[in-house]
């Protein structure tokens, strides 16, 4: 004999509400060369990621979860260079955990350079210097041998005072070469701010209304196209900005919550005023000659679905 449907509303109601199977999605921005997609407020009823459950309506509770940093633990930077022979490169670097003074590194590229060539000159450099090696590590990037990867290590810092936990943040604060030709930079951000929009599900009720909230209107020879997109009300809000009173302010941390949404069809992120320590010479977007660009934080929107709905592994 089946179980009653009441009974069978009231599990399903009770594993949504509860929100403890998240499905989620990665909303991707690309380079931060495709900055527009994360940066810009959604427009269109296609943007965001969907909420909808088949059948089952659409999700009761919602996480969303901003990683500013590839590894939570530490900051990472990737440093790409113009192959110029006999030029020197110069990489400075700055912590708080290096009482605040800057430690200058550099490498002098032979007659005939390559860009792995100069790597492995910086890494050494790196490594032949006890301060920054208690502080980073460099090496060649896996995933690109002509680029060299800095990556902040955990524990207590062995030199230098005061000895601190260095898992915080360092700055690239000089990065040139004597050809001009400066090498550029990728790395994590220090901060930005997030603003959560949701766009309402459900149906119209009032067909006498001309406006649907649940769609897009075109525009007219009257009125401008319509979109409904409006900002979720988290329950918990972070310390705003000045910059961007209406959002959630997150640092090098991360964020992750979830919230209520019921009654929306769609759920957008939009990641704004990226923004690094004070003396890094950071800018969003494609870095120039001598800039460190700031990599576009992971987005990840989970709408939680049944439990029984997925198998375990």
């Amino acid at each position: 004999m089946s179980a009653p449907v009441g009974n069978n509303l009231a599990v399903l109601l009770t594993e949504l509400t509860a929100g403890r199977n998240p499905g989620w999605y990665q909303y991707t921005a690309g380079t931060p060369a495709a900055w527009d997609p994360l940066n810009e407020p959604p427009k269109d009823i296609n943007d965001g990621v969907s909420l909808l459950d088949g059948d089952m309506g659409t999700a009761i509770v919602t996480m969303v979860m901003v990683q500013p940093r590839e590894n939570s633990a530490f900051r990472t930077a990737r440093i790409s260079f113009t192959v110029t022979n006999t030029s020197d490169y110069a990489l400075q670097i700055t912590g708080p955990n290096l009482n605040g003074s800057p430690v200058t590194v550099g490498y002098t590229s032979d007659g005939s350079a390559t860009a792995p060539e100069i790597v492995a000159g910086l890494k050494a450099a790196v490594e032949a210097n006890a301060d920054l090696t208690a502080y980073i590590s460099a090496d060649a990037d896996p995933e690109d041998g002509d680029v060299l990867l800095l990556a902040g290590k955990t524990g207590t810092v062995t030199s230098g005072s005061p000895s601190a936990a260095n898992d915080d943040h360092w700055t690239i604060t000089t990065l040139t070469s004597s050809a001009g030709d400066d090498p550029t930079a990728i790395a994590d951000a220090h901060s930005a701010d997030i603003v959560v929009k949701g766009y309402p599900g459900g149906h119209r009720f009032n067909t006498a209304a001309g406006i649907d909230p649940t769609t897009d209107q075109a525009a007219s020879a009257t009125q401008a196209a319509r979109s409904n997109w409006a900002m979720v009300n988290l329950v918990s809000r972070p310390t705003t900005t000045v910059a961007n009173p209406e959002g959630v302010y997150i640092d090098f941390r991360g964020y992750c919550d979830a919230f209520g949404t019921a009654g929306r069809a769609r759920l957008h992120v939009q990641v704004k005023n990226l923004a690094s320590i004070s003396g890094e010479n950071a800018v969003t977007g494609t870095p120039a000659a001598g800039e460190i660009g700031l990599r576009v934080p992971d987005v990840f929107i989970g709408p939680c679905r049944r439990e029984s709905a997925v198998q375990g592994s």
